[in-house]
């Protein structure tokens, strides 16, 4: 089977390079990527990656299939069809511009407003997600509306929680509930000045949501009017996790600044009722921005959430992640999805502060790039309300950041170089730095209460030193 594996994968990639697509106007890419990590699952792998691209004046298309060894999920794709190559969809989609209006659909990368590695309402690593975006924008207003399908149908034996008979409640506390989520975005610019209200809304039991998708009023009062009680149109299914927040920047050729915050939930009873039970501040915040000059340009970038942003406040696994789990299962083998990985807004999730300086430049046809970070983490839980405990306890009433007894330190290094010649791009990447107290995934008992048996993130005893080095080459036709 496996060489019947290695077989379809030349096959595929023969077809892919030697057919003419570029005779209908399409442009053929294929990139190859060899990589020593000692962050990866295997320490050493290949990746494989082959698209095809069309632009025009009003429709675009961009896709691009990935076949990679590195081993971040244990289940082999299609049995062992392709041996121990991993198929993933890394784009797959379409889009129509004209004037003002854009509509984009398929498998495409996330993408904030704002211009920065640390972007706060999607992942700014650019992880690709299924669904559907609208946009519209003229000289003073802008408006974008993106639905993405989180989980549909999932497999009931995938997360740690699928064992889990927690009485009467299992039934409607499941893990597998399909999940979406609609983001918005209204704006106003005035010269090189743009603000604008950002909002997002993660729901349960469906995976699309017509009303958020199409009713551009706020998605906090869309959720609480759609389930007021004793009106014809009342609901009383789903669990929803609203987000607001704001950003604004100002750009012109040499210059990039911008600010953004994320308002998971605020603790209004702070000022409305002080003598009653309070919650803790769920916010993240971003600032940075880049400047052009003659020695290339110059970037820095800060970013941080309080402990339990992005988490549900119950049982419903609403979480504002990618996945509604931490750890996949397959036979009696575990993978823990990375938080940077899994993260639907901000990449290194709550309990984080994080430092990122960035350098571009280049030598002639010599393009190169540096970049130095500095992260701090405490206790993360993407998918486990409240980390280890059932609900929240007193001592989580108050706002907390870092108060852990370890915290994991990370500063990482990272530089590449590349070279063009005509069709062939090629290029050597590398990391190199230091990882104190690694966050590790603990389990954590089964609630009573919700019946969430999620693991979590916590800082360990394990440091070590952090390496990796990539070479590829990429041609297009």
């Amino acid at each position: 089977m496996k060489s019947h594996g290695s077989l379809a994968l030349v096959f595929i990639l023969l077809f892919w390079a030697l057919t003419p697509w570029h005779l209908i106007a399409f442009n053929i890419g294929t990139t190859a990527i060899a990589t020593a990590s000692t962050e990866s699952a295997n320490p050493l792998y290949v990746d494989l990656r082959v698209g095809l691209e069309h632009e025009s004046e009003t429709f675009d298309l961009d896709c691009e299939l990935s076949f990679d060894t590195s081993g971040t999920y244990k289940a082999p794709y299609f049995g062992d069809y392709f041996g121990d190559f991993s198929v993933d969809i890394q784009r797959a989609g379409f889009s129509y511009n004209k004037d003002e209006w854009a509509v984009i659909l398929g498998y495409t990368p996330l993408k904030d407003m704002v211009e920065s590695p640390y972007s706060l309402f999607q992942n700014a690593s650019g992880l690709p997600a299924l669904g559907i975006e609208v946009r519209y924008e003229d000289d003073g207003f802008f408006y974008r509306d993106r639905w993405i399908l989180l989980n549909k149908d999932l497999k009931t034996t995938l997360y740690t929680s699928s064992d889990r008979n927690i009485g009467s409640l299992s039934e409607d506390m499941d893990i597998y509930d399909d999940r979406g989520a609609v983001l918005r975005t209204y704006g106003i610019k005035k010269g090189n000045i743009r603000f604008g209200y950002q909002d997002s809304v993660l729901f349960t039991d469906e995976f699309f949501d017509f009303n958020y998708f199409a009713n551009p009023i706020p998605s906090i009062f869309s959720q609480y009017i759609a389930k007021a009680p004793g009106r014809p149109w009342s609901r009383t299914e789903g669990d929803h996790n609203t987000i607001m927040g704001f950003f604004a920047d100002y750009s012109d050729y040499y210059h990039y600044v911008y600010a953004q915050i994320l308002v998971d939930d605020l603790n209004t009873n702070r000022f409305l009722n002080p003598s009653g039970p309070q919650s803790p501040d769920k916010i993240a915040w971003s600032i940075g921005g880049h400047k052009k000059s003659l020695l290339g340009t110059f970037g820095l970038y800060h970013a941080g959430a309080t402990k339990y942003t992005f988490e549900s406040a119950v049982g419903k696994y609403y979480s504002y992640t990618l996945y509604p789990g931490s750890v996949v299962l397959w036979k009696d083998t575990e993978s823990p999805i990375l938080v940077e990985d899994n993260m639907l807004g901000y990449l290194h999730g709550e309990n984080n502060i994080s430092f990122l300086g960035t350098w571009k430049g280049g030598l002639g046809n010599i393009d190169l790039g540096a970049s130095l970070e500095l992260s701090i983490s405490g206790s993360k839980s993407p998918a486990n309300p409240w980390h280890e405990y059932d609900n929240i306890d007193e001592e989580g009433r108050r706002t907390r950041l870092l108060d852990d007894p370890v915290l994991e330190k990370k500063i990482v290094l990272d530089l590449e170089s590349g070279l063009a010649l005509g069709k062939l791009y090629f290029g050597i990447a590398g990391k190199i730095g230091y990882v104190a107290n690694r966050l590790k995934v603990v389990a954590v008992s089964i609630s009573d209460e919700d019946g969430n048996a999620q693991p979590i993130f916590e800082p360990s005893n394990e440091s070590g030193f952090i390496g990796e080095i990539s070479i590829f080459g990429r041609y297009i036709l």
